[in-house]
């Protein structure tokens, strides 16, 4: 199980660095990233910390019923913190604004690029 815990994570980084440098560029050329992409974004990041979320569960071996990757698929803004911070206390709430940090970084990635660098 620890496999796929690497695996999504690196889907999530790799997927994230991607989408930065392609919005930047699209910043820098004045452009901004489509809405359908932004979406796409959303919906993958969102598949992969639910599937992270119930890897890193079931190696814990906590039990958080079966509905639990929906949960966390759907409701993950409010839903990963909790899980994060009933496992691993306060360190929960940092690697949740790691995962926030990951989230944002195309958009801020585009923004910074679009303002400061045209």
């Amino acid at each position: 199980m620890k496999n796929s815990k690497t695996f999504f994570i690196l889907v999530i980084l790799i997927s994230s660095f991607v989408l930065t440098i392609y919005g930047a560029v699209l910043g820098f050329r004045e452009f901004d990233i489509s809405n359908t992409l932004y979406t796409t974004w959303f919906f993958v990041f969102s598949v992969a910390i639910a599937y992270w979320a119930n890897a890193d569960a079931i190696n814990k071996n906590e039990l958080w019923g079966l509905d639990w990757p929906f949960y966390a698929f759907m409701f993950w803004p409010i839903v990963i913190p909790y899980y994060l911070c009933k496992t691993r206390g306060i360190d929960g709430l940092i690697q949740f604004l790691g995962f926030v940090t990951i989230y944002l970084a195309p958009f801020l990635g585009n923004l910074m690029s679009y303002f400061y660098l045209s």
